[in-house]
């Protein structure tokens, strides 16, 4: 199994079982710098399935990239970090699901569909208050 690392991609966290030391190196970087994460998933389901996920900024928000690379069904709980508190418009482009998700601590949490084996979704995040 190979590994992606796009560096043409903004805000990409390496998100693969495959490359364990990799990824213990990036998160001992990324406290070692006191930088924050722009985002995290919980997958408790299935962890030997990484969701693989791509955040971009928009001019009014994000677009948000959830891929399932893997042979199983998974899905994630997303914790994204965002600039202001407040009420966020969450759109689902793919399966046309809405939802407004109101801000805590910084943070919202998208909870995704199950997602199938080579499968996507896409969401736009923006700030309505």
């Amino acid at each position: 199994r190979g590994s992606l690392w796009d560096q043409s991609t903004q805000r990409m966290v390496v998100q693969d079982s495959a490359n364990k030391n990799t990824n213990n190196f990036i998160a001992g970087l990324v406290k070692w710098s006191g930088a924050q994460l722009p985002f995290t998933v919980e997958q408790s389901k299935n962890p030997d399935n990484p969701l693989i996920v791509r955040l971009h900024e928009i001019p009014d928000g994000f677009l948000l990239y959830v891929l399932n690379h893997g042979k199983t069904e998974s899905e994630g709980i997303i914790k994204l970090n965002i600039p202001a508190e407040g009420t966020y418009a969450v759109h689902e482009i793919i399966q046309n699901k809405n939802q407004k998700l109101k801000s805590s601590g910084k943070q919202i949490m998208i909870n995704t569909s199950v997602i199938t084996p080579k499968n996507v979704e896409v969401w736009t995040v923006k700030r309505v208050n």
